[in-house]
């Protein structure tokens, strides 16, 4: 623990509940919060800053550990953090200012977001849908959305490879293996596709978060099929729990935090 964060939990030496209390309570947290992202490399604070429930002494870039936080967090995910590779580079851009609540991030602008749509995946209102047909049309109408917006912002009238890749985060150039079919994306989205439109004709009992061992004998696939399906079905499910997908102004699409805006700067 801190060595400030130590010593205003020994002063304190008992819960507090008045005004003076609660603002040293989030001092502590800050304090602690302020240690910790200046030394964690993958920037594992930041991913898990948006709480269901945060006091207003708290800055937005400081969780509040005593809720859960409001999306999954990135922790697995390295490539995600900052856009920075090597570890030291990631850890020195990150500072923060003495006697302020302030963290200063050294960042880049790269473009405005122009367009989002909800993620369905993983939310309260597709869980409380019935098993079956209406997962599987909320999902169909969800991917259709996106796949329209790759569209419109890759100027294609097809299905952009980047769309394909951005689904799943892109891991085979990241050095994490999914064996899409010798990394083919186009394959492993083709199945998912599929596989979609058989869940919305009710053709298989799949329920969310699992692939259901009967979708073999109704797509008519073959092992490899099914585990590049498997893989895909799985890459994206876990990409995209609470999150948006987007467009820009300057014709790239990516995937966001749940309440990405419309004139967010990237």
């Amino acid at each position: 623990m801190h060595p400030k964060a130590r010593e205003n939990i020994r002063r304190l030496g008992w819960i507090d509940y008045t005004p003076t209390g609660k603002t040293e309570f989030c001092r502590t947290y800050i304090t602690f919060a302020k240690w910790l992202v200046q030394l964690d490399p993958r920037l594992y604070l930041l991913s898990t800053a948006r709480s269901e429930y945060k006091p207003q002494e708290l800055p937005s870039w400081c969780p509040n550990w005593n809720s859960e936080p409001l999306g999954k967090s990135l922790e697995d995910w390295e490539m995600y953090c900052s856009g920075f590779t090597p570890s030291e580079s990631r850890r020195c851009r990150i500072t923060a200012e003495a006697d302020s609540d302030r963290i200063r991030v050294l960042g880049f602008r790269v473009d405005i977001i122009d367009d989002v749509i909800d993620g369905v995946l993983n939310t309260p209102e597709f869980e409380l849908l019935d098993t079956g047909v209406e997962k599987g049309t909320a999902l169909f109408q969800w991917e259709t959305s996106c796949l329209q917006l790759s569209q419109r912002a890759c100027n294609s009238t097809g299905v952009p490879e980047a769309y394909m890749r951005t689904l799943i985060g892109d891991p085979q150039l990241h050095g994490v293996s999914f064996h899409l079919s010798q990394n083919d994306p186009l394959n492993g989205y083709n199945l998912w596709k599929e596989s979609i439109r058989t869940w919305k004709k009710g053709g298989t009992t799949i329920t969310a978060g699992e692939m259901a061992s009967d979708l073999l004998p109704h797509l008519l696939m073959s092992s490899e099929e099914y585990e590049s399906l498997s893989n895909y079905f799985s890459a994206v499910n876990r990409l995209f729990q609470n999150r948006a997908f987007f467009s820009t102004t300057g014709g790239r699409i990516g995937v966001g935090p749940s309440d990405v805006a419309k004139g967010d700067v990237v």
